[in-house]
């Protein structure tokens, strides 16, 4: 049970960084359809971040938060970056990049949490599979 737990918090704390560097990209986004893929990333890391949370609260537990750090690392980071001026092939770059890094930390806690709950590994290959399409997505505005 203790791996399940861990996974859905790695799960959790995955799709809050991917929410929150939505939401500081769609600052700085001009495109009308740069804007449209960043919502609909969104709504696919609420709807896991949703699910990883519910799974959570049936184990009696509570998903743990981004330590505010690396949030604030992350924001000075991309807004460190965004004082030059950001194309859209900028901002596809940037959600490249971290979604890139998402897949990589999702699929090793995925091995690491090997005969973890079905629907918590489930859910992990979900988050896996979003992040590749989004990826994918992302390239036609490089």
């Amino acid at each position: 049970m203790d791996k399940t737990i861990h996974l859905l918090n790695d799960i959790c704390k995955n799709t809050e960084m991917g929410v929150d560097g939505v939401k500081l990209m769609q600052k700085r986004c001009k495109s009308a359809a740069l804007h449209a893929a960043l919502e609909r990333q969104l709504d696919e890391y609420g709807a896991i971040y949703s699910q990883a949370s519910r799974q959570l609260g049936e184990l009696g537990q509570t998903p743990k938060r981004i330590p505010a750090a690396a949030k604030i690392s992350s924001h000075l980071s991309m807004t460190a970056k965004g004082l030059r001026g950001m194309t859209s092939s900028d901002i596809a770059e940037m959600m490249v990049q971290g979604s890139t890094m998402g897949v990589i930390q999702i699929t090793r806690q995925s091995r690491l949490c090997r005969g973890c709950d079905p629907e918590a590994t489930a859910l992990a290959a979900k988050l896996a599979e979003t992040e590749e399409r989004n990826i994918d997505d992302m390239k036609r505005f490089l």
